[in-house]
């Protein structure tokens, strides 16, 4: 509560820590509110202050404090009143940056869909790893047959970005009702989309990765193996399918991958399109223990060399992978490698630590006893030997009936009336 207080600013489009300084060694309310940084202000309010973080109550509690120290600060600049011209320019200028509207939407595969949503500020501050909180509006969504087609609210894997444009291209999975309602979505509909929230993908420097995914993965490795790339890592991506018909996006993931595996596990291999890309349709663990034993052809990334091993998809693929590693994997992943997971937790307000929808138990990997809970929508990514997957499982599996439900009330409503979609 006092002394300097680590924090991060940007620089040249980059976050950096700054430590900053209290503005003052006095304050009423016991913590301090206001640093000066470079000769500006800068006040703390809600979860960004330490002492007012985790709770809704004491974020409301916060701005009450704050904002007669921030009047105050401003001093005789409060009575100040600018134009309505020069208001309007800035109104315009915050609606532009802040508002999301639907910028396009369009399938990729039966059940896929890629989402383009028109948000300045949000692909601006993404970085590789990081996902967002989308839902449309109430007020907007259609009425059909006295059901308002409403969404949940979706965490979403950001794919890609186009700063200069303002794009964030989102991929869409339709399992259940509300994934499946963004096909529902059209150009200019206003859309809520929160973030870029959770943590940023751990970036080292001139390491082999080794990512294992299916179609989250698909839609992750298209920001996280560029961002490796560009640090000098060699990426070998593991894509888990399971038909032909399931891949897309596959320019940008070839982008993305100095390597790929593509593994169908029914039907016809996937096309392989490089000279360095191997193709096969059998499980996925026969798969990859194929191509690394060398059945598939030259290898050209061994798992020998592999350093870090990341694992995007279901909790079956991660508990697949995890026990892998001790078993038909373990002749070759020699190096050991440092090993994360995707924990994709049932998550709603995605503001770490309110809601506690996200809340996942960890364990100790010697015991197996667990250890502490922590929130998955600020750590989504955690070291897969600490990660209690016995809970994933049934945290994943609580809300199984209404979902169930859900989907067969929209499967009528779909069928009863024309709802127009991708």
């Amino acid at each position: 509560e006092r002394g300097h207080y680590q924090t991060n600013h940007e620089v040249n489009g980059k976050l950096e820590p700054i430590a900053v300084a209290p503005h003052s060694k006095t304050d009423d309310f016991g913590p301090f509110t206001s640093y000066d940084v470079n000769g500006h202000r800068v006040s703390f309010l809600g979860d960004t202050h330490p002492v007012f973080h985790g709770s809704v109550v004491k974020a409301v509690a916060s701005g009450l404090r704050t904002y007669p120290k921030i009047v105050a600060a401003l001093g005789e600049r409060v009575n100040q009143t600018g134009s309505d011209a020069e208001y309007q320019k800035f109104r315009a200028h915050i609606e532009e940056m802040l508002a999301a509207r639907v910028q396009s939407v369009r399938r990729l595969t039966p059940t896929v869909v890629e989402l383009n949503v028109h948000a300045p500020m949000a692909a601006r501050r993404f970085r590789a790893g990081q996902f967002f909180r989308l839902q449309n509006f109430e007020t907007q969504a259609q009425l059909v047959d006295g059901t308002r087609l409403q969404t949940e609210t979706l965490a979403m894997t950001g794919a890609r970005v186009d700063v200069e444009k303002g794009i964030v291209s989102l991929i869409v999975i339709e399992h259940g009702a509300s994934s499946r309602l963004i096909a529902t979505l059209k150009p200019g509909d206003p859309v809520t989309l929160m973030g870029p929230t959770g943590v940023r993908a751990t970036i080292p420097d001139g390491e082999t990765v080794l990512f294992i995914g299916g179609r989250h993965g698909a839609a992750h490795i298209q920001s996280t193996g560029k961002a490796l790339r560009d640090k000098g890592n060699r990426v070998l991506f593991v894509g888990c399918f399971a038909s032909a018909q399931d891949v897309f996006c596959q320019d940008e993931i070839e982008a993305a991958a100095d390597a790929i595996l593509w593994i169908s596990e029914t039907g016809a291999p996937i096309k392989a399109r490089r000279a360095q890309d191997r193709s096969v349709s059998a499980p996925v663990l026969d798969a990859i223990v194929q191509y690394a034993g060398g059945q598939l052809g030259e290898i050209p990334i061994r798992l020998q060399d592999v350093t870090r091993l990341q694992v995007i998809g279901s909790n079956r693929l991660v508990r697949l992978i995890r026990d892998a590693r001790r078993q038909e994997l373990a002749p070759y992943l020699t190096q050991k490698p440092a090993t994360t997971a995707s924990i994709n937790t049932p998550m709603q307000c995605c503001l770490k630590g309110v809601c506690s929808q996200c809340l996942q138990w960890q364990i100790d990997p010697h015991t197996g006893l667990r250890t502490k809970a922590v929130f998955s929508c600020s750590w989504q990514d955690q070291p897969l030997d600490i990660v209690d997957l016995d809970n994933l499982d049934e945290r994943l599996a609580q809300n199984q009936v209404q979902e169930h439900l859900t989907n067969q009330w929209l499967d009528l409503l779909f069928a009863r009336h024309k709802i127009a979609r991708v």
